[in-house]
């Protein structure tokens, strides 16, 4: 599945514990140039634990791991106002979560990398329901939305966690799901962590995962 996309752009995926529950979510970038290598590209927050977890599955397998965010940097960058593609170099790949609505990504030398509108960016992600990193620790991959963001393959063979996550998925029952909220302006603002109580309830129905610097708009975990 990696390499079928003909080394076009990166393929979105994650990492599981083996109760099935997101570590980390990555995507993975094929080596320019015919080199034949990968590059993941992870939360820094959880980096180093996933390097000392790959290198405990490399057993005797001809395979070199190695940090290289010394040398290279992640680039995205925003849909065109209208929704039109971006205008960004050649080479540079769809967000292959939602390709026409977030953009593209690539990896770059980070000498070059261009800033990042790091606000906008992730005030969209939130627009769209669409966690990642550190957001996703501990959730069960459907939870998270990723079967639906190109992250999960009903139809390959066995994977860490893959037990609950194809249970979960055949019989179609998935309780908390991650979903998109927002305030509107003079309604106070979003706070990582704080229950949402739905009114008439007394029992809270969402926890918030995480909000943006205003607080307008964030993530919550929804009881479904």
């Amino acid at each position: 599945d990696l390499l079928s996309g003909g080394g076009s752009g990166p393929q979105y995926t994650a990492f599981l514990t083996p109760q099935g529950k997101v570590m980390d979510d990555a995507f993975v970038h094929p080596e320019t140039g015919g080199g034949g290598g990968l590059f993941l590209d992870v939360d820094s927050a959880g980096a180093e634990e996933l390097l000392r977890l790959l290198r405990r599955y490399r057993l005797r397998a001809k395979v070199d791991l190695s940090d290289a965010s010394g040398e290279l940097a992640v680039a995205a960058a925003l849909p065109a106002p209208g929704g039109g593609e971006a205008a960004v170099p050649k080479g540079w790949g769809s967000d292959p979560r939602l390709p026409q609505l977030l953009g593209r990504r690539t990896l770059v030398p980070r000498a070059e990398a261009p800033a990042l509108a790091g606000a906008e960016w992730t005030e969209l992600r939130y627009r769209l329901g669409v966690g990642e990193g550190r957001e996703l620790h501990g959730l069960m991959p459907l939870e998270a939305n990723l079967g639906g963001l190109s992250a999960v393959s009903f139809e390959k063979g066995c994977y860490v966690g893959q037990e609950l996550v194809a249970r979960t998925h055949f019989r179609g029952v998935i309780r908390k799901r991650l979903m998109p909220v927002s305030v509107e302006e003079g309604e106070g603002a979003l706070v990582a962590g704080a229950d949402l109580v739905q009114a008439g309830e007394r029992r809270a129905t969402a926890r918030v995962v995480a909000a943006s610097a205003c607080g307008a708009h964030g993530l919550a975990l929804v009881r479904l």
